[in-house]
């Protein structure tokens, strides 16, 4: 019995270090991934704009820390400013109704441009004032509230009132409920009387030409049945764009609004862009040709930013991204987690049809820029809806910060996400990150940096200095790896002489903006950083022995300034710039970006730092050796016996 019991530990050993030791070292590897980070403090210096921080105005923005609010939807292109109503669209059978306003009292609803009272209140409630809305060119608008639109009621009808742009006589602030035109001039004329110009602390700083207009067909069939054309958008936006200028000569015009990639490449294949195409690589460069055009002519520019909608289309074949909920789907997490490289990344290819489909016209900001830089310089990006999806998920929230640093790298002016309904904490955790990561104002600088990772595909970094100063290095890391922690070996070019740092961040344990572990061993602005998977975090670090939150120079206040004005932001920000010229810049008062009085939630938990590290938890390769032993005692047994058996 002795003999046999010795045979067969033996050949428990034996088994268990041949069929599981590959699978320990294997587990070991992929448990661990290490990067190296690359910051250089002293070039690529870019303002970022403080209004990339946005999100449209019928989102919950509980607990958040934004910069920017876009007011639009399908509903505006058919808003009846004199009376409130709007029609719904085919999103809910062509309905014409009061939802725009809803939330006030019946004796409120009759007062004209309600709709943009909510806006008023965004910037009373939050301190918010770079607001965008939407004006409507489609051709008509809502004449009254009494549901459904009948196919005997198409526009032309009595169900619609005819809207023109200019009025052509003097604007009244006391719209005439009983004639057949709803007239834009005197909408904003009405606007202004009411909250001021541009220029001003309640004011709206600036207007979007309609939305979707490739989409007016399919999305109000009622209202314009017919396929919108290249050339009925041009004529409409310039003369909105002009009488825009006129009224206020300082407000943006956000431009373009066009609902997504097939619309950049062809305006939704219309029938008369392949006449006009030409040499034009797409469509956006024949808008932003017509729009430099007829500047031109009206000697002053009237496009400002090219705003456009983004849903990424990352997917599975099945469904994308921002469809996708389940998220249980490691699959699509995955695609979720990597599809921001197509803004930026020309190694990388988007599964789904834009990557099939759309190759040539990517990554998507650096042909848009080139499209600016040819055919109409000076002119922003923008996009005033995007989503990533996964909003309540860790994944949504690592696409988010991606996706926030990459506008701020790239120069993006404005960007107001637009999420899915439900949940959005992680998306939130994201935006706040970067806004307000101590939950006392404390916000990523306003000047861009140098920052590279070995490995695009398993980590992301962004840095960032404030108004010229290294005192304060600020960077974001990411894990993007689902199951593997990361180890970021940090090599920082500065004048400045880092010696200690603090952390947030939020990983898939909990959405909410927990302390990390502080950054130590700094040695010759070298250091390794540690973090989970599938987590982002902040640094901030100086050049002091020990780091202070209550001691760091860069409130909501700092991010925002207090000296240059609006119109100094605009042409200078697409620009890079001297350490001289960053030191001097800062955004006006009338401008600033106050953050919120609700504060995000803090919290200071060693487990969600690093969940990897609780005191009940058992390594993996302690796990898996245990196991493969086990397994191989049982096989090696089975075996000796029945060769006993057989003997």
């Amino acid at each position: 019995m002795i003999g046999r019991a010795v045979k067969i530990f033996l050949a428990a050993l034996i088994f268990g270090s041949l069929l599981f030791s590959p699978c320990v070292l294997e587990a070991n590897a992929e448990n661990s991934k290490t990067v190296n980070v690359k910051i250089d403090a002293l070039s690529e210096k870019k303002l970022i704009s403080p209004y990339i921080y946005g999100i449209n105005y019928d989102a919950d923005i509980s607990g958040l820390t934004f910069f920017s609010v876009k007011q639009g939807g399908d509903r505006f292109s058919s808003y009846n400013w004199e009376n409130n109503f709007s029609n719904s669209g085919t999103k809910w059978f062509n309905t014409s109704d009061n939802a725009l306003v809803s939330n006030f009292s019946l004796a409120e609803q009759k007062q004209p441009a309600m709709a943009i009272r909510n806006l008023y209140n965004i910037f009373t409630s939050t301190g918010v004032s770079f607001q965008v809305t939407t004006l409507p060119m489609c051709g008509y608008v809502a004449a009254d509230g009494n549901g459904p639109i009948l196919d005997t009621q198409i526009a032309p009808s009595s169900r619609w009132k005819e809207l023109k742009i200019k009025k052509n006589q003097p604007l009244s602030l006391e719209p005439d409920l009983s004639d057949d035109s709803i007239y834009v001039d005197e909408y904003i004329n009405y606007i202004i009387s009411q909250y001021g110009k541009s220029t001003s602390p309640s004011g709206i700083k600036g207007y979007a030409l309609d939305n979707e207009p490739d989409l007016w067909s399919s999305s109000h069939p009622a209202m314009h049945p017919e396929l919108s054309s290249p050339e009925e958008l041009i004529a409409k936006s310039v003369e909105l764009a002009e009488t825009i200028k006129a009224l206020d000569k300082n407000a943006l015009v956000f431009g373009g609004e066009f609902s997504g990639i097939d619309a950049f490449v062809s305006y939704n294949n219309h029938d008369n862009w392949m006449k006009i195409k030409g040499d034009f690589s797409w469509f956006i460069d024949y808008y932003l040709s017509e729009m430099k055009t007829a500047s031109y002519l009206q000697k002053q520019r009237l496009l400002d930013v090219l705003d456009l909608h983004y849903y990424s289309a990352a997917g599975n074949g099945t469904t994308t991204v921002c469809e996708n909920s389940d998220y249980s789907d490691a699959q699509m997490n995955a695609i979720r987690i990597q599809s921001p490289r197509t803004l930026w990344d020309g190694t990388y290819t988007e599964p789904g049809r834009v990557g099939e489909s759309f190759l040539q016209y990517l990554p998507l900001l650096p042909t848009l820029q080139a499209s600016i830089n040819k055919y109409y310089p000076g002119t922003k990006i923008g996009f005033s809806e995007y989503n990533f999806g996964g909003g309540g998920h860790i994944s949504g929230g690592i696409a988010e910060a991606d996706v926030l640093g990459i506008f701020g790298r790239e120069g993006v002016y404005f960007a107001c996400l637009r999420p899915n309904a439900g949940d959005i904490s992680y998306q939130k955790a994201a935006i706040n990150l970067f806004t307000n990561y101590d939950g006392n104002g404390s916000a990523f600088g306003n000047t861009s940096i140098k920052a590279e990772t070995s490995d695009a595909e398993n980590s992301s970094v962004y840095a960032s200095i404030n108004d010229g100063s290294e005192d304060v290095l600020k960077i974001i890391l990411i894990n993007k790896n689902q199951t593997s922690k990361l180890t970021a070996n940090i090599e920082i070019n500065s004048g400045q002489e880092y010696k200690s740092g603090i952390a947030y961040g939020f990983n898939s344990q909990s959405s909410k903006i927990s302390k990390f572990q502080n950054v130590k061993n700094i040695s010759k602005n070298s250091f390794k950083y540690e973090i989970p998977p599938l987590a982002v975090v902040e640094l901030i670090l100086t050049g002091n022995n020990s780091v202070s939150e209550t001691v760091l120079p860069d409130s909501s206040e700092n991010a925002a300034g207090s000296s240059t004005s609006f119109s100094e932001f605009i042409s200078s920000n697409s620009v890079e710039l001297s350490a001289t010229e960053i030191s001097s810049f800062s955004l006006t008062t009338d401008f600033s970006l106050s953050t919120q009085t609700e504060k995000t939630n803090i919290e200071s938990t060693s487990a969600l730092q690093n969940p990897s590290l609780s005191k009940h938890s058992v390594p993996l390769a302690i796990k898996v050796i245990v196991m493969g032993f086990v397994f191989a005692f049982f096989a090696a047994t089975v075996y000796l016996f029945a060769d006993g058996a057989k003997k």
